[in-house]
């Protein structure tokens, strides 16, 4: 078995971090999991409309679309739930800002994503602005975020 390369303590201290962040990742949405599976999925009555959510926790102005809504491909309406909703108080503006272009993407098309077996839920990951939404759709078509992630 060939020896291990050493690393230096800056490197390892930086190893550490990202692992310790990754493991923070993976309980949240553990815990998300968990929740729904003793809990059920979130009513949209205890959630707030995305763009209320996102314009009530952003200094920045709403974002515009470059596309007049005319010609728009037809959007469902997004909520946020618990805990997506605490977890979007956390969040830059330019987080917010890649976050909002995955909501966007996704209630243009609902069905992005994977979708977990023998449940609603969905897991889409934008690997270009890094973040990874956890969502389901209601019978009238309204997207339930229940919980986003920087990847």
């Amino acid at each position: 078995m060939p020896d291990r390369q050493p690393l230096d303590e800056d490197a390892a201290a930086s190893i550490r971090a990202y692992a310790a962040d990754q493991r923070a990742k993976a309980d949240v949405l553990a815990s998300v999991l968990e929740d729904i599976a003793t809990n059920g999925y979130p009513a949209a009555q205890s959630g707030v409309l995305w763009q209320e959510a996102r314009d009530a926790t952003s200094s920045a102005s709403p974002a515009s679309s470059p596309v007049s809504l005319e010609h728009a491909p037809r959007r469902s309406q997004v909520v946020l739930v618990e805990p997506a909703l605490s977890q979007l108080e956390k969040l830059t503006a330019a987080e917010t800002h890649r976050l909002d272009r995955a909501i966007v993407a996704i209630s243009v098309n609902h069905e992005l994503g994977t979708l977990v077996r023998d449940t609603l839920l969905r897991d889409y990951v934008d690997r270009i602005d890094r973040v990874r939404v956890i969502y389901y759709v209601t019978a009238l078509r309204q997207i339930m975020i229940v919980a986003h992630l920087k990847t």
